[in-house]
């Protein structure tokens, strides 16, 4: 049995390297998207501040809004 506390963040993740025409839209930097870091970024990024036990949960849900902000993408 493990004891001690449990930490959750939520944030945007890409899942694959996105064009520098996304990477470079300023609507779309201020929106959380083109700013967003990769999953593998993420987890080094925690392992480096001492987290343990990472586990990252990418939420299908999420895929539906995030399409209506870049319809043509």
């Amino acid at each position: 049995m493990q004891l001690g506390w449990s930490e959750a963040i939520s944030d945007m993740v890409t899942t694959i390297e996105l064009p520098k025409t996304l990477r470079d839209n300023i609507a779309l930097f201020t929106a959380c998207v083109s700013g967003a870091s990769s999953i593998t970024t993420i987890e080094s990024m925690l392992q480096e501040a001492g987290f343990k036990n990472i586990e990252i949960e990418l939420k299908d849900e999420s895929k539906p809004f995030v399409r209506e902000w870049l319809p043509d993408s």
